[in-house]
């Protein structure tokens, strides 16, 4: 362990084999107690200087203004951030509902990008997957820090970078595949639903 402080105009060093942190159970007040040290202390610039060796020495700990409790927004409940009107809390809301709707685009998308040619091999369209997932993250990501500055509309939000996904998804489903298949699939899927309800 090792603490360096100054106190006016001189200065302390404070060198210990192990460290524990005490609260005192009637005040409250919390003390770092230091095990088996030295203290060197002195004015910089000065050949003086005070050597103590300690086998137990606490320090209060104390918390400077605006220091607290306060939880971060990272680790803050999902139920909280709902009720939240804070930009920064619904930036954050939305980027915890947008992991796993980002997955679920993703796989979607895989479908028509994995799709090659024989001419272009197994991993012909894998650099274009990796950029497509890029380019997506990290729009996520800018949204959410425009929406904690006011920048985006909340109700705009990480949501269009989602739809931009969705279309582009379809649009090259139509592309490969055509509207006859698009639409083939979905009354099938339909059908089958409604059987099986």
């Amino acid at each position: 362990m090792f603490i360096h402080y100054r106190d006016q105009e001189a200065m302390t060093v404070s060198l210990a084999e192990r460290a524990e942190q005490r609260t005192d159970p009637v005040t409250g007040v919390r003390h770092l107690v230091l095990h088996d040290g030295r203290h060197y202390s002195g004015v910089p610039g000065s050949n003086e200087y005070r050597a103590i060796e300690f086998s137990e020495h606490g320090l209060r700990i104390e918390l400077g203004e605006g220091d607290g409790l306060v939880p971060r927004r990272t680790v803050q409940p999902t139920g909280a951030l709902f009720r939240s009107d804070d930009l920064g809390d619904i930036a954050e809301l939305q980027w915890r509902i947008s992991v796993p709707l980002m997955g679920f685009l993703l796989v979607l998308l895989a479908v028509p990008l994995g799709r090659t040619s024989p001419r272009q091999g197994r991993y012909g369209k894998l650099f274009a997957a990796i950029l497509v997932y890029v380019v997506y993250s990290n729009l996520i990501g800018l949204s959410q820090v425009w929406i904690e500055r006011g920048q985006l509309s909340p109700w705009i939000g990480v949501w269009w970078v989602h739809a931009a996904v969705l279309l582009l998804t379809a649009g090259l489903v139509v592309k490969h595949y055509g509207w006859r298949y698009s639409l083939k699939r979905g009354a099938e899927h339909r059908s089958h639903t409604g059987a099986t309800g």
